[in-house]
């Protein structure tokens, strides 16, 4: 199946693809695929086995702000909320400035969209979204919304953080901001979910 598709209708687009939850979603280079597990069991050797059915579909390319600055500098970490938020995120999960996968500065975001869709962006250093794969879940949205996710960071700056790493939000609303102060030395600062106060700096 090929269609065609604009940012606008790439949403309505999944569910007309009848993507239901667990199915995984991922757009690489302009193509989304679309994968969901059907299981049947044989009924002579009661095996369950598994089938994948693909779904593709041509997108036309995310454009996104460019990155200016090395990647884990305070303004890459303000960029990338922008990114989000211009991608349509409405509640941050996390937001990794020092991918483990890549050498070429690129990023990852992660976040909700439209209350049902968790979305992963890696975001290329020149600021396009190079992937994306999104899962449709019901246990959401969670997680920061984009003036918090700016206040953390402003905060931990105010508190002596010079580059971030990560930040992210925990199961227990705790928020986690970690990278490096001045002299490069490592640093966490910790934040409680609605408030702009550290409860620990280390």
């Amino acid at each position: 199946m090929n269609e065609t598709l604009t940012l606008l209708q790439a949403a309505s687009a999944y569910d007309a693809l009848n993507v239901r939850e667990g199915s995984s979603v991922t757009i690489l280079k302009g193509r989304i695929q679309i994968t969901r597990d059907l299981r049947r069991t044989n009924e002579n050797s009661g095996v369950t086995t598994m089938k994948m059915i693909i779904a593709t579909t041509l997108a036309i390319g995310l454009a996104a702000a460019p990155l200016v600055h090395a990647s884990g500098t305070i303004d890459d970490a303000r960029r990338a909320v922008q990114i989000g938020t211009d991608y349509g995120i409405s509640h941050f999960h996390s937001i990794e400035l020092e991918d483990d996968h890549h050498d070429d500065d690129s990023m990852e975001i992660e976040g909700w969209v439209d209350g049902q869709w968790y979305v992963e962006l890696d975001v290329s250093s020149d600021g396009s979204i190079r992937k994306e794969e999104r899962r449709k879940r019901k246990d959401g949205p969670q997680g920061m919304s984009s003036a918090d996710t700016l206040g953390y960071i402003e905060a931990s700056v105010n508190h002596g953080m010079s580059r971030i790493e990560e930040i992210q939000i925990k199961g227990n609303g705790k928020i986690e901001v970690e990278g490096n102060n001045a002299d490069g030395r490592e640093l966490e600062i910790d934040f409680r979910t609605g408030s702009m106060k550290p409860v620990k700096v280390d």
